[in-house]
C-alpha cells in the first residue's frame, strides 16, 4: 500500500502503468490500483516486477508526488497474510526452494 502526498489524477496512474523514466533508465510497466482518495491524498496498490533501490518512491516522485507511507505486503511470492504486526514465521521448504530457483541457485 502506498500513501501519496497528493491526490493523483488517472493520467498519473496511467504513467505508472506504462513505465516511467528514472535517472537509471525507464521502469517496466507496473500494475496499479487506486485504493481510495481523500481530499488531498491518493492510496494505491502497486506491483512492480523489478527491484531497484527505492524504486516505488522514485516512481511516485517521477509523476509529481511523494510517498508518505509504504507498506510492502508481497515479496517474491511471499506474503504477510495471517501474520500480525511484529510477528514472523519460518519459511516452508517449498518457499526456500522457490527463492533459490529465482536466485539461480
Amino acid at each position: 500500500l502506498v500513501k501519496c502526498s497528493t491526490r493523483l489524477p488517472d493520467s498519473a496512474l496511467e504513467q505508472l502503468r506504462q513505465g516511467v523514466q528514472l535517472n537509471d533508465g525507464p521502469t517496466r510497466p507496473a500494475t496499479v490500483h487506486r485504493v481510495r482518495d481523500t481530499d488531498s491524498k491518493t492510496f494505491l496498490e502497486i506491483t512492480i516486477t523489478e527491484g531497484r533501490n527505492r524504486q516505488v518512491r522514485r516512481m511516485i516522485e517521477a509523476i509529481g508526488s511523494n510517498v508518505l507511507k509504504l507498506v510492502r505486503t508481497h515479496l517474491a511470492g511471499l506474503t504477510l497474510e495471517n501474520l500480525t504486526s511484529g510477528a514472523w514465521r519460518h519459511l516452508t521448504p517449498a518457499e526456500v526452494q522457490s527463492l533459490k530457483t529465482m536466485a539461480g541457485l
